[in-house]
């Protein structure tokens, strides 16, 4: 699990995705800016980390375990990243799939981890095997998180495993090399957002750990972690963001505040940044700048309905309707399939009197979810509103 935005107060954690070689500076002109942001005489001593080699170590049993099955001859009939694939089906059984991020060794032991931490794991068998691994942003419903003052949106990635006896014929096109996705939270109504390198995987691990230490108030860790992030991945907004709310959070303003821009400057329609130099903005009593901001956000062509949803439910939970209603039918835009939109557009209808309206959205909503729980839920609201009319 990837946790990708933290607003509010904001952080941001994140996905699972990569493979192994040494770092690559993405937007590599802009990296010596970024990096000069790091202020690490502000986080006091440096914690121990998992290097990138630990990441991806089994436990000794474990390697055998799994070259076992691997070179069973009762398997040898299936393609090597399908006996992977197999095998981790098999292991997967009883795995409890809690929000933290692991090392392989780690979830071996604890028989538990977020998408993250299962893309690190799948890596420790492929590099094993032999298997190349490719990893795919998705866009999906994301699961919301409320910790203490933060709020946190998790994202999600996949890991494709590909035929490593695959030999292209002379002269045939092929749409993709044979291979398997491996995804541990399928759901309908995603998208994928394409490939994500390793550099960049490497900064979502080191920033999920960054952000768990900030939701645990371990600032300097949080701000050591995050330097690691962007060293790995410096073009991220995702982690400046990060770094600016670490800032904010230690009484830093100046730094936090530069952060954002330089941020913004590569990134100018990112509704995390946006949102959280808003907030700093707010904190300082500066007003007009920050509604400067907001004029920005709702500019914003950020394409996933995700960020827009949490803009709208922020806007509720502040009491501010009418730009929640903006918000979520920017969402329902950005993504007319998902249920979520209509939801939100009912809710703030109805506190905004317009009860009309709240039914249809909300028998959109309905029309829109296939999850049953949640048609259950939408069906009461419906009643309620048919009973408030009576």
């Amino acid at each position: 699990m990837n946790y990708s935005t933290l607003l509010l107060c904001a952080a941001l954690l994140t996905g699972c995705t990569s493979t192994a070689q040494a770092p690559v500076k993405s937007e590599a002109s802009s990296a010596p800016a970024v990096l000069a942001l790091i202020d690490s005489s502000q986080f006091g001593p440096r914690p121990v980390m998992q290097e990138e080699p630990d990441l991806f170590q089994l436990p000794l049993a474990e390697q055998q375990r799994f070259l076992n099955f691997f070179n069973a001859p009762e398997n040898r009939q299936l393609p090597a990243h399908r006996r992977l694939y197999h095998y981790l089906e098999q292991s997967m059984d009883n795995f409890t799939y809690y929000g933290a991020t692991y090392t392989a060794s780690q979830v071996v032991e604890q028989g538990a981890g977020n998408c993250l931490s299962l893309a690190i794991l799948t890596t420790a068998y492929a590099n094993l095997a032999g298997i190349e691994v490719e990893y795919l942003g998705v866009t999906t419903n994301p699961v919301y998180l409320k910790r203490e003052k933060f709020g946190l949106i998790s994202n999600h990635v996949r890991t494709r495993l590909y035929d490593p006896a695959f030999k292209p014929e002379e002269g045939v096109l092929y749409a993709r090399r044979p291979s398997v996705v491996v995804d541990y939270f399928p759901t309908a109504n995603n998208w994928q957002k394409g490939a994500v390198s390793h550099s960049a995987f490497m900064g979502m691990y080191y920033r999920n750990l960054a952000a768990e230490a900030l939701t645990s108030n371990q600032l300097g860790q949080a701000g050591w972690l995050v330097s690691t992030a962007l060293k790995w991945d410096p073009g991220s907004g995702d982690n400046i963001n990060l770094l600016a709310v670490i800032y904010r959070n230690m009484a830093l303003p100046e730094l936090s505040e530069r952060s954002y821009r330089l941020g913004l400057d590569a990134e100018p329609d990112h509704l995390d940044l946006l949102s959280n130099y808003r907030l700093l903005l707010r904190l300082q009593g500066r007003e007009e700048e920050a509604e400067q901001l907001t004029r920005r956000i709702e500019r914003s062509t950020d394409p996933s309905p995700f960020r827009w949803l949490s803009l709208g439910d922020q806007s509720f939970e502040s009491g501010d309707y009418q730009r929640a209603l903006r918000y979520y039918d920017t969402a329902m835009e950005r993504a007319p399939y998902l249920h979520h939109g209509y939801a939100g557009r009912g809710k703030a209808l109805f506190k905004l009197g317009r009860k009309e309206e709240a039914k249809q959205a909300l028998a959109l909503a309905l029309q829109h979810t296939h999850e049953d729980e949640q048609e259950d839920l939408y069906r009461a609201k419906l009643a309620i509103l048919a009973d408030s009319e009576r």
